[in-house]
């Protein structure tokens, strides 16, 4: 097994497909960092929640730099897990672009730059990639259980057009993963079947799970 140094976890998936419990409680079982999306901290968030059409381009584009200048500083750990990859940024850039909050020409100078970002930085890459799927319909709910004030506050036409670009970045990260699962180390897991948000034993068979695919590509994680 070759040895490793540095590793990156990134989790990928839709809001409210559960990537953030999964994060939280496989760095406790593998005792490694986390490195948060600081969406509390994007100053065009809530923006876009009241006008996405105006502000998609921004938001994306600051979660996406602000992601690269977390990453960049990987090298104070050993090991962390990334909660939301790069990768997972994308698909929700093209999600917005495909349900019109994105223009044409916006997503295409957000593939550039991004592009670009990706040329110029020299941050380490990620070795698994787990993705965190469950149904649109569970994910509608879950996000509104959540309860995120400016995820809420919405007229009947704009949580049904929130509603519908849910749906297509669900399909869009299926897509994705079908597009990408031979060339990319990518673990999937249904989070609307199993419950690893509390059940202990859940929880150990998954992080088993993942540990096994790990080792089938030559990473280790413990």
């Amino acid at each position: 097994m070759r040895k490793q140094n540095k590793l990156r976890i990134g989790v990928v998936g839709p809001m409210g497909s559960g990537k953030t419990s999964l994060v939280n409680f496989l760095s406790k079982k593998w005792n490694i960092n986390i490195i948060s999306e600081n969406f509390n901290r994007n100053p065009f968030l809530e923006k876009y929640y009241d006008d996405p059409k105006r502000f998609s381009f921004s938001s994306q584009i600051w979660f996406y730099e602000n992601r690269i200048n977390q990453i960049k500083n990987f090298n104070k750990y050993k090991k962390a897990i990334v909660d939301n990859d790069l990768e997972g940024n994308k698909v929700f850039a093209l999600a917005q672009y495909k349900t019109d909050f994105m223009k044409k020409d916006e997503y295409s100078l957000y593939q550039r730059i991004t592009n670009l970002m990706d040329d110029i930085n020299n941050y380490p890459k990620t070795e698994i990639l787990l993705y965190t799927f469950a149904p649109y319909k569970i994910v509608v709910e879950r996000i509104f259980e959540r309860a995120r004030d400016f995820e809420l506050q919405k007229s009947e036409k704009e949580k049904k057009d929130f509603s519908n670009y849910i749906k297509v970045l669900c399909e869009s990260f299926e897509e994705w993963y079908i597009k990408n699962n031979k060339s990319l180390n990518i673990f999937k897991i249904d989070s609307g079947k199993i419950n690893y948000l509390r059940d202990k034993e859940i929880q150990n068979n998954l992080k088993k799970e993942i540990e096994d695919f790990a080792i089938k590509r030559n990473i280790k994680i413990i």
